[in-house]
Formats: C-alpha cells, sequence, structure tokens
C-alpha cells in the first residue's frame, strides 16, 4: 500500500495507516450534530482517483471531528505495509 501511494505522490511512513469509514455514517454524524448539509464529494485526481472529500463543515467543529473518529475501528485500518 505504501508504493501505490509512493505512486501518487503521497508521502506515508512506515508505521503509518489508513482507516476507510462508510459515507452513510459520516453524513449521519454530521446531520445529528449541525444544521449543516454534508457533503462527500468524489474527487479523483491523476494521482488518486479514489480520492473523497468531506465539504461544507469546519474543520474546528471539535463535536462532529471526534464523533467521526469514533467511527474508526481496528477492523477498519489498513497498514501502509502489509507484511
Amino acid at each position: 500500500m505504501r508504493e501505490a501511494f509512493k505512486k501518487k505522490n503521497i508521502n506515508v511512513s512506515a508505521n503509518g495507516g489508513f482507516i476507510s469509514l462508510r459515507v452513510d455514517q459520516i453524513k449521519e454524524v454530521i446531520q445529528r450534530n449541525s444544521y449543516l448539509l454534508p457533503r462527500i464529494i468524489h474527487l479523483p485526481s491523476n494521482n488518486d482517483p479514489s480520492h473523497c472529500g468531506i465539504h461544507g463543515i469546519p474543520p474546528s467543529h471539535e463535536i462532529i471531528s471526534s464523533e467521526i473518529a469514533e467511527l474508526a475501528h481496528i477492523e477498519n485500518m489498513h497498514p501502509t505495509i502489509v507484511s
């Protein structure tokens, strides 16, 4: 995985990792904690055709940020180096 991201010009450390989350869960967290309309936008680029972004919420919204972080479970984590 680390090599795949290296080809996309994204630098990741050997002990780093990635998390995969479900879009519907993220939207539900945002809707439950704000009046904001969540937008998960597919933003493919030449370096990363799978890239998506969460838009329409301020990064300083601590409740939303905290609850999204709580969605991260060990079974959704992917190491950058697979042995």
